[in-house]
């Protein structure tokens, strides 16, 4: 039986790692940085799993929260938000390679103001996420994150009022993106719009 929890694994993850001289402390209360976060929901999926070990999809799945607004993370020190295309110039599918989770961003030029700073996700909102992500099946993609970036591409002015969800779902089957429901894609479209994304 896991004996982990989202705050277990959380704290676990943080006991792992050695702060780098070179970056900033972090209240750990309240502040949880994106290498946290994935070797978090990874120890949440694989308990058993040796802390310095590590699966790929973990990391990919916390750049595609990010990436479609799932998670939020800010600037350490300034609380500005790091915006979601910052994260969508990162390939999901390198996302352990990439090393974009590993501190401060850096080395890649595409981050504009945002390089050389700390990205760091609310605890509170780090635990929710890891709550409902951990429980995901393995392995399979996530359907509501592939289907919210497929929208982005195809109606980047979102959903104009002649259209129905019916057509909008069928449009991203057809762009690629997943098959899913009208009511899931009006949901996760409208929850998206809330986050500000």
């Amino acid at each position: 039986m896991n004996s982990l929890n989202p705050k277990s694994a959380i704290d676990r993850a943080k006991s792992f790692f050695d702060t780098p001289s070179s970056e900033p402390l972090v209240d750990d209360m309240l502040w949880v940085r994106l290498r946290e976060l994935c070797l978090g929901l990874d120890l949440l999926r694989h308990p058993d799993l040796p802390d310095d070990a590590y699966h790929p999809e973990a990391y990919s799945d916390v750049l595609t929260a990010l990436q479609c607004g799932h998670l939020i993370a800010v600037v350490h020190g300034q609380n500005s938000t790091i915006p979601r295309p910052t994260w969508q110039r990162l390939p999901a599918q390198t996302a352990f390679e990439s090393m974009w989770w590993n501190g401060s961003l850096f080395d890649f030029g595409e981050y504009g103001a945002f390089e050389g700073k700390l990205p760091v996700v609310a605890r509170g909102e780090a635990q929710s996420w890891l709550s409902v992500e951990a429980s995901r099946k393995v392995g399979r993609p996530a359907k509501v994150p592939h289907a919210l970036e497929v929208y982005d591409q195809i109606r980047p002015m979102g959903k104009q009022p002649e259209e129905s969800w019916k057509e909008l779902a069928r449009d991203i089957r057809q762009a690629g993106g997943p098959t899913i429901s009208h009511e899931t894609l009006s949901r996760a479209v409208r929850e998206q719009e809330k986050r500000g994304g």
